[in-house]
C-alpha cells in the first residue's frame, strides 16, 4: 500500500464501524452503537499524542489500528462519563482557585467602601470601632465619682 492509497482509504471511511472494520479490529455493535463518537474522539486524541509518525505506510497503518483498539477497549471497559471524552463531561468538574485571603477582604472591604452600603453602616464590622454613645444622667455620673451635689 502507498501512502496516496492509504490516505485516500482514511478520506472514505465516516463511521466507527467503517473504521474499526478497516484497521481489523473486532468489536461489538451495542458497545459502538453508544460509544461511536467517544471512540472516534478518543482515537483522534490518540493520534494527536504521537509526536513523530512513522514514514512507512505499514508502521502508520499498525500505529492507526493499534491506537484505534486502545480507544475502543477504553469504553468496553468504562463509559462515556467515566471517561470524559468530550469537555461537556468535564465542564462540573470541582476546580481548586487559590486566592489569598489577604486579597479577598481588600476587595471585599474597597467594594464595601465604595458602595453606598459603607454611608449607611450596613455591616456589624464597621460599627464596631465607631464611638458609642450611652445617656446617663448627670447625677448619676456624679455621683460614682463622689460629686453629687449637696442639696
Amino acid at each position: 500500500m502507498t501512502d496516496d492509497e492509504f490516505e485516500l482509504d482514511l478520506s472514505e471511511l465516516s463511521s466507527a464501524e467503517d473504521f474499526l472494520t478497516y484497521f481489523g479490529v473486532a468489536f461489538e455493535p451495542a458497545v459502538v452503537h453508544v460509544n461511536r463518537l467517544h471512540i472516534l474522539q478518543r482515537f483522534h486524541d490518540y493520534l494527536e499524542q504521537v509526536e513523530e509518525m512513522p514514514d512507512c505506510t505499514q508502521a502508520r497503518w499498525s500505529l492507526h489500528a493499534d491506537l484505534l483498539k486502545s480507544a475502543y477497549d477504553d469504553f468496553v471497559h468504562s463509559d462515556a462519563a467515566s471517561e470524559k471524552v468530550f469537555r461537556v463531561f468535564r465542564m462540573h468538574e470541582p476546580k481548586t482557585v487559590a486566592i489569598p485571603l489577604n486579597d479577598l477582604l481588600e476587595t471585599a472591604y474597597d467594594d464595601f467602601v465604595h458602595s453606598d452600603a459603607a454611608s449607611e453602616k450596613v455591616f456589624r464590622v464597621f460599627r464596631m470601632h465607631e464611638p458609642k454613645t450611652v445617656a446617663i444622667p448627670l447625677n448619676d455620673l456624679l455621683e460614682t465619682k463622689g460629686h453629687a451635689p449637696q442639696v
